[in-house]
């Protein structure tokens, strides 16, 4: 199209194409606190030129091909797995803080402490043994250690409900997240195939994958019509018309026949990780897990479709998810740390009952000092709860001697010579026998208990208890020390990173607005060529009269 209206046509394609430009840096510059924001370029490109014999090309102006957004899909993956990686040990060091108040070591309130002193009232007790005030600060000193043990046990299974209930939290949210995606990539296609480039959309959808990030690691393949893949775990969890949802195991309890032998397993479910829905059982007959469930726990999360919990759910239709990254993965670290520690304490309270309670116990005729033991001896701890089994949570002292100091075995034989406190002096010294905590059971301790010396052979490789606490403590106060690290290194690397995405994806305001500058100024300038064209036709319209 030559001529003058031609040149208006460029014109005009010009200041259209400059207001489009002076628009997108508005909303830049309007979305530049909104959060998942990615700035928008708008992309001009010569319209297709008219060519003419003998003269060649005339260039008919200038139109806007694209808006898109200014993103690093490289960087943003690199962004997620970091934003992971943090999250992960973010979710540790929160707990573990809590856990470490709750053994309050090293101190002079501690468990330690408390152990010592105890140790100490039965040395002081040999030298006095007639006296019934060392007997009572024996049995109260042993009161005090057994009550810090009950309470940092009890302690320690109300920090476990609180990670239950983190991970069931964790587990609702990507269900959630999950959802929104689907929604939103479901939206994105349509409008894709209609020849829509939705760039909000994207934006909203990668400020979801950001947030998903944190919770647990997954992997993202985009397709060719718009949409993504995407997988946890290897579970696909967008596309298709079937669902994949995530629910925790509340509790897994086998089912024994009258022999003792597993016949099956009860696992109460979450559905959804949402704790404000009744549990969902799922019975599971047989000695083995099956296929896909292999050493499933409480804290557990499990994959499957909103309609396997319906009726009796198939346990075929379940399978484990273990993730590797987030904050999922920081919390069932926790509990297998936690496993740990509650087992370690276990440990400690037995091993001390085992020692205590066979010196304490464990005695000769004198009259017959090669015979058989003595079957009257007493207990000096005790499971509280009316069970068997000492543990942290259930270890006493016997109320038989709390109401009765005298009771109390001091003497190398009962009944024996006034002023005889050589059973609490060997009591004293099992601070000093070295055994195998974790492993030996009381009848090892038995095994090695000399009647004659009242002592306790040290186990070739094995630690004193007070040795043993102290190492849990210190192996505590490292993996504590170490989710700090981490976090921070993880949060230096981050802030890099995200300053990175900021520089490509973010909005700087001066850049706009040089940008609305330039512009402005182009608009201006087609303007004057309209103006300019204007007065021309003027002329050429005068002329003609």
């Amino acid at each position: 199209m030559a001529g003058i209206f031609g040149t208006l046509y460029v014109a005009n394609s010009g200041m259209r194409a400059m207001q489009e430009s002076i628009n997108t840096s508005a909303n830049n510059i309007a979305n530049s606190q909104t959060e998942g924001y990615s700035r928008k370029r708008v992309n001009l490109v010569t319209n297709a030129p008219q060519y003419y014999m003998g003269i060649g090309e005339i260039s008919t102006g200038v139109r806007i091909d694209s808006v898109t957004r200014i993103r690093d899909e490289f960087l943003d993956r690199q962004v997620r797995a970091e934003r992971g990686r943090f999250a992960t040990y973010e979710a540790k060091n929160e707990i573990l803080g809590k856990v470490e108040t709750i053994f309050r070591e090293p101190s002079e309130t501690g468990l330690n402490k408390a152990m010592s002193e105890m140790w100490d009232a039965w040395q002081e007790l040999s030298k006095t043994p007639e006296n019934s005030t060392a007997r009572t600060i024996v049995t109260e000193q042993a009161r005090t250690f057994t009550d810090m043990l009950n309470h940092m046990a009890t302690q320690l299974q109300e920090t476990r409900g609180e990670v239950h209930s983190g991970i069931a939290k964790s587990t609702l949210d990507v269900n959630t997240l999950v959802e929104q995606i689907r929604t939103l990539d479901n939206q994105i296609i349509n409008l894709t195939t209609d020849g829509i480039l939705p760039n909000d959309l994207l934006d909203s959808r990668d400020l979801m994958l950001d947030k998903l990030s944190d919770l647990t690691n997954f992997k993202v393949v985009p397709q060719a019509d718009g949409g993504i893949s995407l997988t946890i775990g290897g579970e696909e969890m967008v596309k298709g018309k079937v669902q994949t949802m995530m629910s925790t195991v509340k509790s897994v309890e086998p089912q024994v026949d009258g022999g003792g032998n597993i016949i099956g397993y009860e696992v109460v479910l979450v559905p959804g990780g949402d704790e404000r829905q009744n549990g969902v059982n799922l019975t599971i007959s047989g000695s083995d897990l099956p296929a896909g469930l292999e050493n499933l726990k409480a804290g557990d999360v499990v994959f499957h479709h909103p309609g396997d919990l319906e009726g009796t759910p198939d346990p075929d239709n379940f399978e484990k998810f273990v993730p590797t990254n987030g904050r999922l993965a920081g919390q069932q670290m926790l509990l297998t740390e936690l496993d740990g520690y509650e087992a370690e304490l276990d440990n400690l309270a037995r091993s001390v009952a085992g020692l205590v309670n066979t010196v304490h116990q464990r005695s000769v005729d004198p009259t017959d000092p090669s015979g058989p033991y003595l079957a009257d001896g007493i207990a000096f701890f005790v499971a509280g709860d009316g069970g068997t089994e000492i543990n942290a949570s259930s270890i006493r002292v016997n109320q038989v001697l709390l109401d009765d100091v005298s009771q109390i075995n001091v003497g190398k034989y009962k009944g024996g010579a006034d002023g005889d406190g050589s059973r609490a002096l060997a009591i004293a010294q099992l601070r000093n026998v070295r055994m195998n905590v974790g492993t030996d059971k009381v009848e090892d301790i038995k095994d090695r208990f000399d009647p004659e010396t009242m002592t306790v052979a040290n186990d070739a490789g094995g630690d004193t208890t007070d040795n043993y606490f102290k190492n849990s403590v210190a192996r505590l106060g490292v993996s504590a020390q170490q989710a700090i690290r981490m976090m921070d290194n993880q949060e230096a690397l981050l802030n890099q990173m995200n300053e990175r995405r900021e520089s490509i994806s973010g909005v700087s305001i001066d850049e706009e607005v040089s940008d609305l500058i330039k512009f402005q100024n182009g608009y201006a300038a087609n303007a004057r060529v309209m103006s300019t064209l204007v007065t021309m036709l003027d002329t050429l319209i005068n002329i003609a009269r």
